[in-house]
């Protein structure tokens, strides 16, 4: 059900049945066929601060697959505003060199989260420019993204430093415009 997209049948189907318990056992192929379905089920339909916990129970699931999954439930956090809890998150399962890591689709996402977290109250402005230096070589056009927004959100928050340092990356966007009368 997972498989095909029938979330609510897949959900309905977990509380009726013991899946959970099947899921446990990964020993058995179906055991952990099953826990990994109730990854993918939770990064689709429930908590994702819940799939940390989740991968735990699948010991033999490869390393980059297990990055990629911490890395759309980190996506899932942020995009949802669970900005605490996403910091928290990344800081708890190395997001940041997980995502240098991961292919550049994915690395992307990542690494604008990562700067959405820096821009947030409680972050850490300072790092933007080193995630937009680490980003630079797999998605200059992203990059280019990332540093204006960076920029016009560090100007009105009155971080004139910080923007500073982002401003070289956005130059020669606005080379082109005509000067202020």
């Amino acid at each position: 059900l997972v498989n095909a997209g029938r979330y609510s049948e897949a959900l309905s189907l977990r509380e009726a049945f013991p899946i959970r318990e099947w899921a446990a056992d990964t020993s058995d192929p179906d055991g952990a066929d099953a826990g990994f379905a109730m990854v993918m089920l939770e990064l689709a339909e429930g908590d994702p601060a819940r799939i940390p916990a989740l991968l735990a129970a699948l010991p033999d699931l490869l390393p980059e697959t297990r990055e990629a999954l911490l890395l759309q439930a980190f996506l899932r956090l942020v995009n949802a505003g669970r900005l605490d809890e996403a910091r928290d998150f990344a800081a708890r399962e190395d997001i940041e060199a997980a995502a240098l890591r991961a292919e550049p689709p994915l690395r992307a996402d990542a690494v604008a989260a990562l700067i959405t977290l820096d821009l947030a109250p409680g972050g850490e402005p300072g790092r933007i420019a080193p995630r937009l230096d680490a980003l630079e070589q797999t998605d200059p056009a992203r990059v280019k993204s990332l540093a204006i927004h960076a920029f016009v959100t560090l100007v009105n928050q009155g971080r004139f430093a910080l923007a500073d340092e982002v401003r070289p990356r956005i130059e020669p966007a606005f080379a082109s415009f005509a000067k202020a009368a």
